[in-house]
């Protein structure tokens, strides 16, 4: 098994996820509405996340994203109310749209150089969003335009 598909979707019971090594996709909404998962840390055997992996887990916390994930698709850690914080280690090379949309209480998160493109309300709706480290690669419009004038936020820091 490589794939992890639909089979946690609304597991209201689920407090923590240990993801195999061997496992290289997930398929889209395997976790979400998951409501008692906190933690999540998706390891780099883990290539593709599709969309709505994570959705709507109101309990999640804290994400982190190893280095080998190199596509993550739209909405996938959508809605996660309580989410604060997120680390994109080395690989993503595009932040897609909806990302981590409606996240309210995300307050930091860690962008790597890797990526070069943040589509369209990523944080849309991260209403507590203060503390964006990223690396130096990220194109000026990004800065500008994404974190500085909608947040007035960002902090540069060779991840």
């Amino acid at each position: 098994v490589t794939t992890m598909k639909e089979m946690f979707e609304g597991c209201s019971s689920l407090e923590s996820l240990e993801i195999p090594d061997n496992i290289t996709f997930i398929d889209t909404g395997a976790f979400s509405e998951c409501d008692s998962l906190k933690e999540v840390t998706i390891p780099g055997s883990v290539n593709h996340l599709r969309s709505h992996v994570f959705a709507y887990c109101d309990q999640l916390e804290s994400v982190v994203i190893q280095s080998g994930v190199e596509e993550i698709d739209q909405s996938c850690f959508a809605s996660c109310h309580q989410l604060e914080r997120v680390e994109i280690e080395s690989g993503i090379q595009t932040l897609s749209m909806d990302l981590f949309s409606n996240c309210s209480e995300l307050s930091e998160i860690f962008i790597p150089a890797s990526v070069k493109e943040i589509i369209g309300s990523a944080f849309g709706g991260c209403d507590d969003l203060k503390d964006v480290y990223y690396g130096k690669t990220i194109t000026f419009f990004f800065i500008n335009a994404v974190l500085q004038h909608r947040y007035g936020v960002g902090r540069r820091r060779d991840l």
